[in-house]
């Protein structure tokens, strides 16, 4: 499995996992994550968010490592378990 084939929601519980809140106040179809160590803001797209959206995830998995959040090999090796401990997205 790439990370590419991971759900937003899936996407969504790998940012809370890495420090990231949710930011109130974004539209229903968005969810909004901030990283107040490095700054860093992910926007999301919420319709159908048990969908894979490999553009995406590709660019938080780039955005991630060049902040110096997570570099590229361990946001892949994140992606499998969560994807394995939520097999079902909730």
């Amino acid at each position: 499995m790439s990370s590419s084939d991971i759900s937003q929601i899936h996407l969504g519980a790998m940012l809370s996992q890495l420090g990231f809140r949710e930011v109130s106040g974004a539209p229903d179809n968005q969810k909004i994550f901030a990283h107040k160590a490095t700054d860093t803001i992910v926007v999301l797209s919420w319709l159908h968010p048990e969908k894979p959206r490999p553009g995406i995830v590709a660019g938080v998995r780039r955005l991630l490592d060049e902040k110096g959040v997570i570099d590229r090999d361990d946001f892949d090796a994140l992606a499998r378990q969560i994807k394995s401990n939520h097999a079902q997205p909730v």
